[in-house]
């Protein structure tokens, strides 16, 4: 299957999550769509797909999937360069992460608050979060693959 079957296919579940009310699925495939267009360098359409997530999470009040649509967003800010953008986003998400956030939740944002800290040359803050990060994965190995980006 190549990146615009798979995309195809994304796009239908979306839209059939939409006919039928399904919001939560819905942001499913939006994340997935982010992942997708992210691995293949669409980092402007991965952000938009991002943002798609953001919003409907936001709307439904799903702190979870805002944290999610949060660090999708700044993942691909990184790798376009905008790491100021990139930083004021993570740590919008980190009060909600230090506090509820799954072990993968929490391992990806301290990855890419490790990255953007650093871009930032704020290289002790970004040794402290990069140790957060390493200690989350000495607790609990991760096994999602959208954690590639923050390791």
């Amino acid at each position: 299957m190549c990146s615009s079957d798979l995309e195809d296919l994304l796009q239908r579940g979306i839209s059939l999550c939409r006919s039928i009310g399904d919001t939560r699925q819905l942001e499913e495939c939006q994340a997935i769509l982010g992942n997708a267009l992210f691995y293949r360098s669409a980092f402007e359409q991965s952000r938009q797909a991002w943002r798609e997530v953001l919003r409907s999470a936001t709307e439904r009040n799903d702190p979870q999937i805002v944290c999610w649509g949060r660090l999708g967003q700044a993942v691909c800010l990184l790798r376009l360069g905008r790491h100021p953008e990139a930083l004021a986003i993570l740590e919008e998400a980190m009060p909600w992460v230090d506090a509820s956030a799954a072990s993968a939740d929490v391992l990806w944002a301290y990855g890419l608050l490790a990255v953007a800290r650093l871009r930032a040359g704020r290289r002790e803050e970004a040794r402290a979060a990069a140790d957060k990060a390493l200690a989350e994965m000495r607790a609990a190995r991760p096994v999602v693959y959208w954690m590639q980006p923050a390791l």
